[in-house]
């Protein structure tokens, strides 16, 4: 691309307007990279030619919009909040307050709010985004886009009744549209940890079980089943097994603390099932005690004889008193981890 930039102002001038798409994609690729400084010095000069070259054009608040995201990465919040308001007000002046354009400009103003912990002033504008693409007909899908967000930042902000009750409008709106599964999923996933978090077990299970179906339905394809594979609003979980292995084991503890033991322990096993087919038992030690202890409690809760296969994790080795062995050895690792967690 650099060529491509080289050859652009040898042919047309520094400040062409094709010189300043080319910059702009450079300062995606640095943010995508999270060379922020860079990116902030590319995305300057990208506003710099288009103030000359389209002045009074609304490409100019979309480069602002660029501008206050790298700012707001770097901190530097005041700046990304100046460029925010005047992208919007730009837009507003020429399409006003309430058209899908001015909806989507919303949704970009409320992710750079939420890099800045701003989070009712994003949700202000996210609401705002929602009532203006349901007046449209054909804007569903940017409508579960911009639902998805407030239910994340609700999900971050604890306020699950408001996260749950956004994340089944975004479901319901998904559903008839074509909404790639592994979309719908990660929604569908999150929307079973905020059941969790309201101790809402039914629910949950039911949709940690449809979770993995959408997920099954999306292996193959281009992010090898592993789900959204860009910029998910913070506060949603990825459609992968290895988050729906920790659903599972969630929902293990949220049954166990309901006396539930044996439907405790069916859910402890499939986590480990799901467990087993990612790189997770290799690479996340933590989740190994997170899943083979509570599997080891749950059974020492049981009845005599009950479940005492799972007196040890199969996924890590883990034996009762916590040594875990590898080709014969003692792995020390996992040892001080588990004499910590008995207080040792």
């Amino acid at each position: 691309m650099g060529e491509t930039l080289l050859i652009l102002e040898r042919a047309y001038g520094p400040e062409h307007r094709l010189v300043a798409q080319v910059l702009a994609r450079l300062a995606e690729v640095a943010e995508d990279e999270r060379k922020y400084e860079q990116a902030l010095y590319l995305r300057q000069q990208v506003l710099q030619i288009d103030t000359r070259a389209l002045p009074d054009h609304p490409q100019i608040a979309e480069d602002k919009i660029g501008l206050a995201r790298v700012l707001a990465e770097l901190g530097r919040g005041e700046e990304a909040r100046e460029n925010l308001r005047e992208a919007l007000a730009a837009y507003e002046s020429v399409f006003g307050t309430d058209h899908p354009v001015v909806a989507r400009i919303r949704v970009f103003v409320a992710q750079s709010l939420t890099r800045l912990e701003d989070y009712q002033g994003a949700i202000g504008q996210l609401n705002s985004a929602v009532r203006s693409f349901a007046a449209t007909a054909d804007m569903k899908g940017e409508q579960v886009w911009a639902l998805t967000w407030l239910a994340g930042i609700h999900r971050l902000t604890d306020y699950p009744s408001a996260a749950q009750a956004a994340l089944e409008s975004a479901i319901a709106l998904a559903e008839n549209t074509r909404e790639r599964s592994s979309d719908l999923g990660c929604v569908v996933l999150t929307l079973a940890y905020v059941q969790q978090d309201k101790r809402d077990v039914d629910g949950a299970r039911a949709n940690l079980a449809r979770a993995l179906s959408l997920l099954d339905e999306h292996d193959g394809d281009e992010t090898n089943g592993t789900g959204v594979e860009t910029d998910l609003p913070p506060g949603l979980e990825p459609l992968t097994r290895e988050h729906l292995a920790i659903g599972r084991c969630r929902q293990g503890d949220l049954l166990l603390s309901l006396g539930r033991l044996d439907e405790a322990l069916t859910e402890y096993r499939t986590g480990l099932e799901l467990a087993r087919m990612t790189s997770m038992f290799t690479d996340n030690v933590p989740l190994h005690f997170r899943l083979g202890g509570r599997c080891r409690s749950a059974s020492r809760a049981g009845s005599e004889g009950a479940d005492l296969d799972l007196a040890y994790c199969p996924l890590c080795n883990v034996d009762r008193v916590g040594r875990t062995f590898r080709g014969g050895r003692t792995d020390t690792r996992f040892a001080r981890l588990s004499s910590r967690r008995r207080g040792a």
